[in-house]
């Protein structure tokens, strides 16, 4: 009966933590990198001071509007492909060493339960 509730103490939290950490895995290439639909230029606006100018000349206004340039660059798609094969084998291999190890632990539980271990003094 002790085995049986402690291979269910394991198991009950361990399932669904290794599925939130695929899931989290999986989702969150996909929120980091643009859509593949999403091609919209970047721009912004660059003060690239003349040489002999210090770095601080680009905070003046004027300076900055005289000496700045519009800088774009093309969002480039990436399309995120999930590797499922390598992604369940880890999460397989997750639950079962952990599985493995709590029933390690039952062996130990089977001898300190034996009649002769229980004597209280």
């Amino acid at each position: 009966m002790l085995a049986r509730a402690i291979g269910w103490q394991t198991l009950a939290p361990v399932a669904p933590a290794v599925g939130l950490a695929v899931l989290a895995g999986v989702l969150l290439p996909r929120f980091a990198v643009p859509d593949a639909s999403d091609t919209a230029d970047m721009q912004t606006w660059r003060c690239a001071p003349l040489p002999g100018d210090g770095i601080g000349a680009c905070e003046d206004q004027a300076y900055s509007q005289a000496h700045g340039v519009l800088v774009s660059a093309e969002k480039v798609p990436v399309i995120v492909n999930t590797p499922w094969d390598q992604v369940l084998m880890l999460a397989g291999t997750a639950i079962t060493a952990t599985m493995g190890i709590t029933l390690v632990s039952l062996l130990f539980l089977r001898m300190s339960t034996r009649a002769g271990e229980l004597r209280t003094a």
